[in-house]
């Protein structure tokens, strides 16, 4: 299942609401229906931050959904724009009743777009009667604003009081048993109702499938994993101690040895190599490849092939991915998941020295988006130029 972000600079807009990402990827700019077996959806973008803060979301929430939205493989739908069914192809038609909402970003968002924008006040658990009754048999996720992904699996609600959004830490509190939290972020595993506390009408169940996790890559289940931990914002203590959330990080590294692989039981698989932990009384220790490895670690399933072991150690992370075959030349196109090997105060890991790294979640051109620890004291997610890196690591 390929998901992308959909940044309005990379869309090629047909009229009736068609786009298309690099690599052929399609997606819709509306959430619209096709009456074949395979659904499309909008992927959130930032213009809708603003028509967010015009329908009385505070800054801060907006500030958080934005950053959010950075990641690739991150579907966070937010606005709640008009359902269209294609009845013939290229030609979408209105399918169920809205009422009009209107606002100036919204009016310019439409002119821009070609496209009808309005407040849909359906509950989901309406929308997929009607889908039933319509002849459907296989059931959107349940998202706000009706967005479908092509063979979605994503995730559920979004609420804010009466809006239907709902922040990553709602979601999972009001959903606890249908959320891994050792392995996905916004990846909802089995169907289940979701119970969200401004549900409407309350009696109506609304039901959502998980994502497979073994559909995915590992370098994918890497982005849902380390995306997750980004969601928490752990942040270094000052002082003589160290955030405990950072420290679970190094729990299964260590130093030599070769990892083989995770059992059946989650287990690290070891061929040598002694325990060796981030120290509990030094919030300077640089933790970096520590959260790498704990990305792979927990992102890792029986007879995936270890691209690297769980270390502390920029230098010893690159080195086994130069053993293990898994270490890249820059000139290399990496994926989402794939590590950035850098170096740190003028030194060059690959050389024996100390170095940094960070996860890929999207390239573009001459820069990529990266989650990294240990940057800023936490972990942060922001763009880089290519040309910093020193080489990739493939996972």
């Amino acid at each position: 299942m390929s998901v992308f972000v959909s940044k309005l600079e990379h869309l090629h807009i047909h009229q009736v609401g068609w786009a298309e990402l690099p690599g052929g990827v399609r997606i819709s700019k509306l959430p619209v229906f096709d009456r074949g077996e395979e659904m499309f959806a909008r992927l959130g973008h930032g213009p809708s931050g603003g028509w967010l803060r015009d329908n009385g979301m505070d800054d801060a929430s907006v500030a958080e959904l934005e950053q959010l939205h950075a990641l690739a493989l991150h579907i966070e739908p937010y606005t709640l724009p008009t359902g269209k069914m294609l009845v013939d192809a290229g030609v979408p038609k209105p399918w169920v009743d809205y009422e009009g909402h209107d606002t100036p970003a919204m009016a310019a968002y439409r002119a821009e777009h070609m496209c009808t924008l309005a407040w849909c006040r359906l509950h989901d658990a309406e929308v997929f009667a009607r889908l039933a009754a319509a002849g459907w048999t296989v059931s959107p996720i349940a998202n706000a604003g009706k967005h479908w992904v092509k063979g979605g699996r994503i995730f559920g609600w979004w609420r804010v009081g009466k809006r239907m959004i709902q922040t990553p830490s709602d979601f999972h509190r009001h959903n606890p048993e249908y959320v891994d939290y050792g392995t996905t972020f916004h990846a909802v595993l089995r169907p289940g109702a979701d119970r969200g506390p401004d549900t409407i009408p309350s009696a109506a169940p609304c039901w959502h499938d998980g994502v497979e996790l073994a559909d995915l890559t590992l370098g994918q289940r890497c982005c849902l994993w380390l995306g997750y931990q980004f969601g928490l914002v752990p942040r270094e203590i000052p002082g003589a101690q160290h955030n405990p959330i950072i420290l679970s990080y190094s729990e299964h590294c260590r130093r030599g040895g070769r990892l083989l692989g995770v059992r059946a039981d989650g287990a690290p698989r070891w061929d040598g190599g002694a325990p060796l932990a981030l120290r509990t009384d030094d919030s300077d220790s640089p933790w970096c490849a520590a959260l790498a490895s704990a990305t792979l670690y927990n992102a890792s399933l029986p007879g995936d092939i270890m691209p690297h072991g769980l270390r502390v150690s920029v230098r010893e992370l690159a080195e086994d991915a130069r053993v293990e075959g898994t270490l890249r030349p820059v000139s290399w196109t990496p994926s989402p998941g794939s590590l950035a090997i850098l170096g740190r105060a003028g030194h060059n890991p690959l050389k024996g020295g100390p170095g940094h790294v960070r996860c890929v979640i999207q390239l573009d051109g001459d820069r990529y988006l990266g989650l990294g620890g240990n940057e800023d004291d936490t972990i942060s997610c922001g763009w880089h130029p290519r040309a910093a890196v020193l080489a990739w690591v493939e996972r």
